[in-house]
């Protein structure tokens, strides 16, 4: 991945780690397996593509590296392995965040809520209308799809410094 960006553009300036897998069991729940995989996809994936990344941004003079969370890692919610890989990933990003700042890279996270994906078709909240395929999600009739792409989008450029030791949370109610 690294090399073709390198090969194709010169070299990398953002890294958007974006990616998950979910499990809806609680700890008794939760065979080994089942943890193994959700923490390997949800949080083992993001540590290995920006171990990746980083030295083709070193040589670029800096870059961005933006992991996107979830608001089950900062509240649980019983989704056992879930909840802890995506609170992993805020651990990550604040200890990365420390180690790559002095190299002119930032590291951010965001923590979304719901976004109506297949992945969390069925767990919508009672009385909640399904979204239409291709339809922004909604909550409480506002276009979370709109305030997360700013999220997504704002750390990756040069205004937002370096703060690293923070997670937003994206929520439809504001």
């Amino acid at each position: 991945m690294v090399k073709a960006a390198v090969d194709r553009w010169g070299g990398v300036d953002i890294l958007h780690n974006n990616v998950g897998i979910e499990s809806r069991k609680g700890l008794l729940d939760t065979t080994e397996e089942e943890w193994d995989r959700v923490i390997a996809v949800d949080l083992k994936s993001m540590f290995l593509a920006t171990q990746a990344a980083v030295p083709a941004m070193v040589r670029r003079g800096g870059g961005a590296v933006i992991c996107v969370s979830s608001i089950a890692g900062l509240r649980g919610y019983g989704r056992t392995a879930y909840a802890t890989a995506k609170a992993g990933v805020i651990g990550f990003v604040r200890s990365v965040a420390v180690q790559l700042g002095p190299k002119g890279i930032r590291v951010n996270a965001i923590a979304p809520g719901p976004v109506w994906t297949p992945m969390v078709r069925g767990s919508r909240p009672r009385g909640a209308r399904a979204a239409a395929p291709g339809e922004p999600a909604r909550d409480r009739g506002h276009r979370l799809g709109h305030r997360l792409g700013r999220r997504l989008t704002w750390p990756a450029t040069k205004r937002a410094g370096s703060p690293g030791k923070r997670s937003s949370s994206t929520r439809g109610s504001r």
